[in-house]
């Protein structure tokens, strides 16, 4: 079975990479542009303060889509020394590297 995806939009951040990583408990703010043939999906809008988001991350490599288990890396980030921290099976994490790099926030509309 071939599942295929056809973006509505794309979401505009004036980050690096890095610096989105660096922000992952505070969130940032960025603009979402939806295309133009998807706009009457919008109707109603201003009535709502949050949107579901799904994203398909496209800089994950075919290598990284191959792995199954890692180290959770925010366990990092909050200070535990990796060698303490399990190793899991990928869909228990939020890590990007996974078979299928589809991703789902909740954003705030303003």
């Amino acid at each position: 079975m071939i599942i295929s995806i056809k973006p509505i939009g794309i979401v505009h951040v004036n980050l690096n990479d890095d610096e989105v990583k660096a922000h992952w408990n505070e969130g940032i703010e960025g603009i979402i542009e939806i295309y133009e043939d998807y706009t009457e999906g919008l109707y109603g809008i201003e009535g709502f303060s949050h949107i579901m988001l799904i994203a398909y991350l496209h800089k994950v490599t075919d290598d990284k889509r191959k792995v199954l288990k890692v180290k959770p890396r925010r366990l990092k980030m909050l200070g535990l020394n990796e060698e303490e921290i399990p190793e899991v099976g990928v869909f228990c994490t939020d890590s990007p590297h996974r078979p299928n790099p589809i991703a789902m926030t909740i954003v705030e509309v303003n």
